[in-house]
């Protein structure tokens, strides 16, 4: 059985949804508001029920309204099972073999990609696919791999084979890609048959085998909450499972206007050819254009200034469809006293120990010179560098001069061992001359680098095996830190390393017969695809606004909502350019398109318009980078007169900036005290040359015109830029470099002619030449 059931769009879902799931499994007498239930006591039991919902957000919260509904009836509650949309489809079916995790997938892919390329006449069916075919190891081949995955996710959605997207284009007079969906085909046929040689399956695949065998069962009562759109497997799955009986049944609880069943279909999804010529009754006033994502930030502090403390930090959500806003709100609104939390919590790929991987898998394989400035900068190396002691002063700057005056294109090695004798006396200066005492300041910073990395040194092992040394390395590094529980900088860091653990250890369960064997730098960027996807959520705070995604927006029910970015591309979200699935193809092969991508937004933003007491839209005319922005076609769902009036005001003059040093008024409610910087930039407030220099040279007058500031650092501290960028000598140490060798060469050519041996062969000049190179 299937049902709807509607829920007005005046009030904000989820609390209506608890209550109602509370009143639906409720049983006996209700006892009056406030009695506590004893143990014996009544219950609403919920434990046959699954519930649905968009994202893992509105999920936990759901729990907490549902415990709330039933202590207002004075009953215990066991609570029902909640899930994410996309965790419902396995209990929907008896799984057979386990699922294969991310990292046997792909490297699935790419075994199945590596075999096909090797078989003759699949490879030249190939190249007719992709451009170019790699050569290689794992590494080379990772990129097709994802492709190849991107896009049997995405056909999966529809409940589709490659093999089926060929037939469907072959039946289309509008499409000729038939040939290169075949080819996929086999490609992904050679890694369905190696997934199940390892005893694993796809998760995607076995739905599709799931639904093809009549396997599918509903689980008990399953509710979808708030659920705007399903995925074409998902949906073929409910029905049957809903239509092979066995008790249980579908419903859904939608959020929208009274009489509005023609609006949504019979699981509660929009109707795209309704919504999208919806008319949305956003007020001009509600709206705000300003230039970029920092302007974004201050319209935002105004918005909230303009709230004057009629609601609490947690009563206001900050919608950012818009990644790029995220950074611009999360510095603006704390330094005019607004704490901020990102629900969507920080990427682990963007945490020191990830990065710090990366960093070391640049390096490993070649040991450029460029690869280890940048590892050596690494804020999280310095502590196991320095453990040792013998690393005083600024040995980054004596490594960046001694870099400036060699220029080599790798490390030397072996490090540990090069560690020339001393010379007394300061450092030259740069293009002076060669200097052991340089280069034995520089030696022991390469030599303690070259120790920590040396359990990711050695030839290519299997890749389980490259699991204990790369955990290894981190220990070897962060065991210098001295984490502290009551830093709360050291426990994100404890939670991003245990994350890295998680993501690590499905790579030490590859199986054998995949047979990859890899250096260390592969390894690396594998564990670093791992990570690519996970998230640390951010602690929490009860005095902070939250920033929440679009997909978590409509479910939930703060009283005010203040959304950024509402720009084209992020607001709806719209996929162009896909050289395999362009958006005309998805709508064939029913794959979610823009066009119900446009309609389930429009649903979206009029369900928050309504069910919220103060909604505000702030959009964008320049991107962070400085491109030209589109405003987003949410905001042209009106009438004529209107959209013509918001294309002038969005393509017009910008608003005027607000006056500098001045921020807006906040009320009292949301100004925490804001944490004291650690930094202050420039070092010294004020700089004077006393006494001022009697004369200067003619190219002081453009370093003064240029940065005043870093040219009085320059005479009265004696500062001087050292580049560890450069790839050539330049004028200056060309010149030096070779007097140097010309003078070492006159020198040793008069001592000859005082000892009757003058060269007088070419090439024993030549040679000579080079010794007196080699040696500068």
């Amino acid at each position: 059985m299937t049902q709807r059931i509607f829920l007005p769009w005046t009030r904000p879902l989820l609390p209506q949804a608890a209550r109602r799931l509370v009143e639906h499994y409720a049983s006996g007498p209700t006892p009056g508001p406030g009695t506590p239930p004893g143990p014996g006591g009544p219950h609403v039991r919920m434990e046959g029920a699954v519930v649905v919902v968009p994202g893992a957000r509105a999920g936990r919260r759901l729990k907490e309204l549902l415990l709330e509904a039933a202590e207002e009836r004075g009953v215990g509650l066991v609570p029902p099972r909640v899930v994410t949309l996309g965790a419902l489809p396995e209990l929907l079916y008896v799984p057979g073999p386990p699922a294969a995790s991310a990292a046997v997938r792909r490297l699935a892919w790419v075994a199945a990609f590596r075999v096909s390329a090797a078989t003759p006449g699949a490879r030249a069916r190939l190249e007719r696919v992709f451009a170019a075919i790699p050569v290689g190891e794992v590494a080379a081949w990772l990129p097709l791999a994802r492709e190849g995955a991107r896009l049997a996710r995405t056909v999966a959605a529809a409940g589709l084979r490659f093999r089926d997207v060929a037939a469907r284009c072959a039946a289309s007079p509008l499409y000729d890609d038939a040939a290169r969906w075949r080819v996929l085909a086999e490609v992904q046929a050679r890694y369905e048959a190696r997934l199940t040689a390892l005893g694993y399956r796809d998760p995607d695949l076995g739905r599709m085998a799931a639904l093809e065998s009549g396997a599918v069962r509903l689980p008990g009562d399953v509710w979808l909450v708030g659920v705007a759109e399903l995925p074409g497997v998902v949906r073929r799955m409910l029905a049957a499972a809903a239509d092979a009986g066995g008790g249980g049944s579908v419903r859904a609880l939608v959020h929208g206007p009274e009489g509005g069943e023609a609006l949504f279909d019979a699981l509660g999804c929009v109707q795209p050819e309704v919504w999208e010529t919806w008319e949305l009754p956003v007020r001009d006033e509600e709206i705000r254009v300003v230039d970029g994502p920092a302007d974004q930030a201050e319209a935002v502090a105004a918005i909230l200034g303009e709230l004057g403390g009629r609601w609490a930090p947690d009563e206001i959500a900050l919608g950012v469809p818009a990644p790029e806003v995220v950074p611009a709100l999360a510095d603006r609104l704390p330094r005019g006293g607004v704490a901020v939390r990102d629900a969507a919590g920080r990427a682990l790929a963007a945490t020191g120990p990830c990065r710090l991987l990366a960093a070391a898998a640049e390096y490993l394989p070649e040991r450029r010179y460029d690869a280890a400035a940048a590892l050596l900068r690494h804020p999280d190396l310095a502590p196991a560098l320095e453990a040792e002691g013998g690393l005083d002063g600024d040995w980054i700057t004596r490594v960046d001069l001694w870099y400036a005056r060699h220029l080599p294109e790798r490390v030397p090695e072996p490090v540990p061992n090069w560690v020339p004798e001393r010379v007394p006396g300061p450092v030259p200066e740069r293009g002076a001359g060669r200097s052991s005492r340089e280069e034995a300041d520089v030696a022991p910073v390469l030599g303690r680098l070259a120790a920590l990395l040396a359990p990711l040194t050695g030839p290519p092992r299997a890749l389980p095996e490259w699991v204990e040394p790369i955990l290894a390395f981190l220990r070897d590094v962060y065991r210098h830190h001295g984490l502290s529980e009551a830093r709360e900088r050291d426990r994100q860091l404890v939670r991003a390393l245990t994350a890295l653990r998680w993501a690590v250890e499905p790579l030490a369960r590859i199986p054998v017969a995949l047979d990859v064997r890899c250096d260390a730098a592969t390894a690396l960027r594998l564990i670093l695809e791992e990570a690519a996807s996970v998230r640390l959520p951010p602690p929490p705070r009860d005095d902070a606004v939250e920033m929440l995604g679009w997909l978590e927006l409509h479910l939930d029910d703060s009283a005010v909502t203040v959304v950024t970015g509402v720009n084209e591309g992020a607001l709806p979200e719209s996929v162009r350019g896909d050289p395999f699935l362009p958006d005309s193809l998805r709508r064939l092969l029913g794959i979610e398109d823009n066009r119900q991508r446009h309609a389930r937004d429009v649903y979206r933003l009029a369900a928050m318009y309504h069910s919220r007491a103060v909604l505000r839209l702030v959009a964008g005319r320049r991107s962070a980078e400085g491109d030209p922005l589109r405003p987003s076609r949410l905001l042209f769902a009106t009438d004529e007169e209107a959209v013509v009036r918001r294309v002038r005001h969005f393509f017009g003059a910008p608003e005027p900036d607000p006056v500098p040093g001045v921020a807006p008024a906040l009320p009292a409610a949301l100004r925490p005290t804001p944490p004291a910087s650690a930094f202050l930039l420039p070092p010294e407030g004020s700089l004077r040359l006393d006494p001022f220099p009697d004369t200067i040279g003619v190219t002081d007058f453009a370093r003064i015109l240029a940065d005043p500031y870093a040219w009085v650092l320059a005479r009265l501290r004696g500062l001087q830029v050292v580049e560890d960028a450069q790839l050539e000598m330049d004028g200056a140490v060309f010149g030096s470099l070779a007097h140097q060798v010309l003078q070492g060469f006159g020198e040793r050519e008069r001592r000859r002619h005082e000892e009757g041996t003058v060269l007088t062969d070419p090439e024993a000049v030549w040679r000579e030449l080079e010794r007196a190179l080699e040696g500068s």
